[in-house]
């Protein structure tokens, strides 16, 4: 139904007039909830334990974009609207769409293993070519940088492909 969604850097657009959530709790929320009232005049950060820096407190209110608490577990999907209840318990207005910003977690425990440098958010540190400090182990994606979308991790493959393949040809002669 298009109302729980995952990117608003890949389809805010479609948003337009309806009334917008992001679901979460720190700074990364807070930029998407700001990046999302770029295009949506109706912009809610739906959270239950808020950690966020002044700075952004101020920047989203400055933009009309309202913390609102809610109830963990009341999330619920109502026709095509989103549907949460506040701390006491009580329906909050419906929201039309939604969007995710709980923060992932790189899967970069084998390439630590391995010796790969990981920078502090536990994601691999490349060069221009993509590959990794371990000489000949080259990385895309997910585990590389925090912008999680396919098209950079194609982009990112279509690197590390060239210069493997650029490598094995200087090997061989």
């Amino acid at each position: 139904r298009g109302v729980l969604r995952f990117c608003p850097i890949c389809d805010g657009f479609e948003v337009g007039t309806k009334r917008a959530a992001i679901i979460g709790n720190d700074d990364h929320a807070a930029q998407e909830a700001l990046f999302l009232r770029s295009y949506s005049p109706s912009v809610s950060l739906l959270t239950d334990a808020a950690v966020l820096s002044a700075g952004l407190r101020d920047r989203l209110a400055a933009q009309d974009v309202a913390i609102v608490s809610f109830m963990p577990g009341s999330l619920r999907l109502v026709g095509d609207t989103i549907l949460a209840a506040d701390p006491q318990g009580k329906d909050l207005p419906a929201f039309d769409v939604a969007y995710g910003a709980l923060g992932v977690a790189p899967q970069t425990q084998l390439l630590a293993r391995l010796g790969v440098t990981l920078d502090a958010g536990g994601c691999v540190g490349v060069d221009a070519h993509q590959q990794t400090s371990v000489p000949g182990l080259y990385a895309a994606g997910d585990v590389v940088r925090g912008l999680d979308q396919i098209s950079v991790a194609v982009g990112e493959a279509a690197i590390a492909a060239t210069a493997i393949h650029n490598g094995l040809r200087e090997q061989d002669g």
